[in-house]
């Protein structure tokens, strides 16, 4: 997909600051609440300036979701490449996505809210593209882990990769929720509640060792 903005260069302050201005009025707003005379005033830019780099509000939108899918990725790339075992680097995956999501709200926010809403197109192609990277990172994980041997060849990659993103994604949602029930000791400890998943998780993928 074409890049909506017409001149976003990396080292541009101006682009930089209207796009983390916007990022946050977006997440915390909503699209059609904000509009780009409060980006302006908050990004001390003109509404001129804004037009010169993109081309409407909408391209503006996108050009954030871009920004967010693509800062998502490049936290995830690597991970899987250790001298560890496969357990051991799905777990660090599974961390690392739970804690890029975690350390960055606004832009998690804003993945999650078009993930799980009714979006246009253009702005589904954005995180289709960089939900199947990170998918493809993680069933191409569990795919080595199966070859090796030290996965079952019975489970479904695919199925396990749901599985950890759902378990991540659902502790991002409900985070504060959980802050309220007695029962739940590891709302604030992510580490705790992610290792706690992935053992569980693991116990099942593992190939049995002999008795």
């Amino acid at each position: 997909m074409n890049n909506p903005a017409r001149e976003n260069r990396p080292g541009s302050d101006t682009v930089g600051r209207v796009l983390k201005v916007a990022e946050e009025l977006f997440a915390t707003c909503g699209y059609d609440a904000v509009s780009i005379s409060t980006i302006a005033e908050k990004a001390n830019v003109s509404k001129a300036n804004i037009f010169h780099h993109f081309q409407s509000k909408r391209s503006l939108y996108i050009s954030v979701l871009q920004e967010a899918a693509q800062h998502s990725s490049k936290l995830l790339m690597g991970l899987e490449d250790t001298e560890f075992g496969f357990a051991d680097r799905l777990l660090d995956l599974s961390r690392g996505h739970l804690h890029n999501y975690l350390d960055n709200p606004q832009k998690s926010k804003l993945l999650l809210r078009e993930i799980l809403d009714n979006t246009s197109d253009a702005e589904i192609r954005v995180l289709q593209d960089d939900f199947a990277r990170n998918f493809s990172r993680v069933t191409t994980l569990i795919k080595k882990g199966q070859i090796a041997g030290e996965f079952r060849q019975d489970i479904d990659p695919a199925v396990v990769a749901i599985l950890i993103l759902a378990v991540n994604i659902f502790y991002v949602r409900t985070q504060s929720q959980m802050q309220k029930l007695a029962d739940i000791d590891f709302a604030e400890d992510p580490e705790r509640y992610s290792n706690q998943a992935m053992e569980l998780l693991l116990k099942g993928l593992l190939v049995p060792t002999a008795s």
